[in-house]
């Protein structure tokens, strides 16, 4: 039958959307989420008018209850948040995504949009590598990113989320290299430049100096040597001299990428970044292990709905163990899910992956006849019935999940929305359902419903996204009443992030002080634990002459966020010896003389580019108060301000003096 105009155009608007969410900064940022969030309804809509007249595959039905669970325990989680004012855009990632795994899952992998999504993956990857190459000559960036970067920040450089992405799709062109689908053996010039599309995508994968990336790829390749030794009969020697070309195209690219680079900018030594004894040394791996057990430990605080969607950046510092030793999430998937939106939120997350992919692990192995009953309730009819595509899919998304596991990129579009729909695909053959029956009518209705519900929060939410936008471009371009105006325009969305924070700070320097603390505490409302927030209040309490308020915010202040601005604490210490004397000071003495040792050590080591920040400035105030309060350690302090001085500035020449960069 004939498919419907509509329904064309919008398997060209998702193949579109999906080749720009990669090559834009690789899909980072709430403009790509509310485009997500557009592409997906419009998808969903125009499938459930088509749908009336196909037939479709048949979802599991305990697939369709975890998913629909997992998304009411995300929204329900967000409505109970403790950072309300982040994590909207979450719950819109995870509606969007749940809907086109369900688009995909039924359609299967007959439809033009499932067999094209592999060249239009590959094409991506590939114009992304040489664009990627280009910045990785040219700009002052030691590790390679593909298009995984935001100009306007020059820090925001992801190469970790470019090397998953590359886990995601290098599998896909052994599969398009193959030798005919009946798999013969003859080499023709087209396995010749898919190898080498390949080997490109291997390449530039280890130069982005990610361990975690080049583990997960070796087991990709443990796994898929697995899957060839099950075959009862296979060619080696074709084998062989395909996986030497793969290799020696990625030795290539590995070289050719680093002799082009050191022309201009230094070059990371590949083995120091597998010893360890890089600049960041093991820092990268006991942080990720801290992260790990402060999200447990906060996931069994909360263990019902977490403490909401985004809400780790905030409350992990609570639990801080080191200078500038915190991160957006809790570099694990799992983990991330369960602080944040509960430990069943996380339960039903793994149960819909495995139930995706349990079969094609147990395919690697020979299932004993006795527990095939397994097989049996997953509608599953045994290790032969996937495709060869269907395995380097597979491939691919366990690469992406083992990646996960200790390091999460899936807040990329561009990562997440291959993912989701390569996961849809790999969902196995499953009966028909006839167009108009029950079954088919009630996902049909609930996915309209939920595209049409979602769709209108987006178009409301996405005006005062704009506004709130502007607000921004003239708050950072310094036109204070400008951005105020914009502002207060927008004070009626609900995914505010720092929407009254910014509207606190520019009242503040207007000294319209009692405005800004209606401000701040409409902040501090929506999300208690934001250390920002607390010494915003502090400050503004002093300046309406309410000591006592001051004093509480700043200890709230310090509290959260001493192990990531110091700052917080000069100014708690401070109104402590004003309001109850140096007695209090002298009973905190021994964790502030620590305190100041582990900031010391930081800026030493140039930790997280502390040296670059105004915690030094910082530190070098608060030694000099402590001087004047014990003279007698005034020697000790001043050494310790005096060395970090010193660092401070070697670093900061040491940062003015390298390469610009030709780009930007």
């Amino acid at each position: 039958m004939r498919r419907l105009p509509f329904e064309r155009w919008s398997e060209w608007l998702l193949s579109a959307f999906l080749m720009f969410a990669v090559l834009w900064r690789g899909g980072e940022g709430a403009d790509v989420v509310w485009l997500l969030t557009g592409v997906a309804c419009f998808v969903t809509l125009a499938d459930v008018l088509g749908a009336a007249r196909f037939s479709r595959r048949r979802i599991p039905t305990p697939l369709l209850i975890a998913g629909g669970l997992f998304l009411l325990w995300t929204v329900v989680s967000y409505l109970l948040s403790t950072t309300r004012n982040y994590g909207f855009d979450e719950v819109m990632r995870t509606t969007s995504f749940l809907l086109l795994f369900l688009w995909i899952a039924q359609r299967g992998r007959e439809t033009p949009f499932a067999r094209n999504l592999r060249t239009i993956l590959i094409a991506t990857a590939l114009l992304a590598c040489l664009l990627g190459m280009v910045v990785y000559v040219f700009q002052p960036v030691s590790r390679f990113v593909g298009t995984f970067f935001d100009v306007r920040y020059h820090s925001d450089y992801w190469p970790n989320a470019w090397a998953e992405f590359l886990l995601l799709v290098w599998p896909l062109t052994l599969f398009a290299a193959r030798g005919g689908e009946g798999g013969g053996h003859r080499f023709w010039p087209r396995e010749h430049l898919l190898l080498g599309t390949g080997g490109v995508f291997l390449g530039c994968l280890i130069l982005s100096y990610s361990r975690a990336a080049f583990i997960a790829f070796c087991l990709q390749a443990g796994l898929l040597g697995l899957w060839m030794l099950r075959q009862r009969a296979w060619d080696w020697r074709s084998a062989l001299r395909k996986a030497v070309l793969f290799l020696a195209v990625a030795l290539m690219v590995f070289l050719l990428g680093n002799v082009l680079r050191g022309q201009r900018q230094e070059v990371q030594s590949l083995a120091a970044k597998a010893t360890f004894t890089a600049d960041e040394g093991l820092s990268s791996v006991t942080e990720r292990k801290q992260f790990w057990m402060q999200a447990a430990q906060l996931a069994l605080e909360r263990p019902l709905f977490g403490w909401g969607p985004y809400s780790f950046r905030f409350v992990q510092p609570h639990l801080q163990e080191d200078v500038l030793a915190t991160s957006d999430h809790a570099h694990n998937v799992f983990l991330k899910v369960a602080m944040e939106r509960g430990i069943i939120a996380s339960l039903l997350l793994l149960f819909l992956f495995g139930w995706v992919l349990l079969p094609y692990i147990l395919s690697c192995v020979r299932m004993p006849q006795k527990h095939r009953w397994y097989a049996r309730l997953l509608f599953w009819r045994g290790p032969d019935t996937f495709s060869p595509e269907q395995r380097m899919m597979f491939l691919g998304v366990s690469g992406v999940l083992a990646h996960n596991l200790v390091d999460f990129n899936l807040q990329f579009v561009g990562i997440a929305l291959p993912f989701w729909l390569m996961l849809g695909l790999l969902l196995w053959e499953s009966p028909v359902a006839e167009p108009n029956n029950l079954y088919t009518k009630f996902v049909r209705s609930g996915a309209s419903l939920l595209a049409i519900v979602l769709l209108s929060v987006a178009f409301w939410e996405g005006i005062f996204l704009v506004t709130s936008s502007i607000g921004r471009h003239a708050d950072r371009a310094g036109d204070l009443v400008t951005a105020l105006r914009w502002y207060d325009r927008s004070q009626g969305e609900w995914f505010s992030r720092d929407l009254s924070l910014s509207r606190a700070k520019i009242l503040y320097k207007l000294q319209h002080f009692t405005e800004a603390k209606e401000s701040i505490d409409t902040s501090l409302n929506s999300n208690a634990q934001d250390a920002r927030a607390w010494r915003l209040k502090g400050e503004i309490a002093l300046a309406l002459r309410q000591d006592e308020e001051a004093l509480f915010s700043y200890g709230q202040a310090a509290s959260f966020g001493q192990w990531n601005d110091i700052g917080t604490v000069r100014g708690f210490l401070a109104l402590l010896l004003q309001e109850q004397g140096k007695g209090a000071i002298d009973e905190r003495r021994g964790d502030i003389d620590r305190l100041l040792i582990r900031y010391a050590s930081a800026v030493g080591r140039n930790a997280h580019f502390i040296a670059l920040s105004g915690n030094v400035e910082e530190f070098i105030q608060l030694t000099s108060f402590l001087e004047h309060l014990y003279p007698a350690d005034a020697p000790r302090y001043q050494v310790m301000a005096a060395a970090v001085d010193r660092e401070a500035k070697k670093v900061r020449r040491s940062f003015e003096e390298q390469a610009q960069g030709v780009l930007w």
